[in-house]
């Protein structure tokens, strides 16, 4: 981002196999420096324990950085959907 310069992104897929949260953590500390506006971030969110309980924290923390909830698909096979939130000042 920083070596092309790049202003805008349409969307950051995220799937990190139940570290999403840290992956967050690590983007939210690097984009307040980028000046590089996300306009979608996309989460594949599994339906058991571990999953449950960081996906209040990645809710949590996507709010605070003004992304709000927009879609669920639901995958066809197993028990895991995939969540865009979209960022509310774009």
């Amino acid at each position: 981002i920083i070596n092309h310069n790049i202003q805008n992104i349409d969307i950051v897929k995220i799937d990190v196999e139940g570290h999403e949260l840290d992956c967050l953590k690590g983007l939210f500390v690097s984009y307040a420096n980028l000046k590089c506006d996300i306009k979608y971030i996309q989460i594949e969110e599994h339906q058991d324990d571990m999953y449950r309980k960081n996906s209040i924290e990645i809710t949590e923390l996507l709010s605070r950085n003004n992304f709000t909830e927009c879609k669920r698909i639901k995958h066809y096979v197993g028990e895991f959907e995939e969540v865009i939130f979209k960022n509310t000042l774009l």
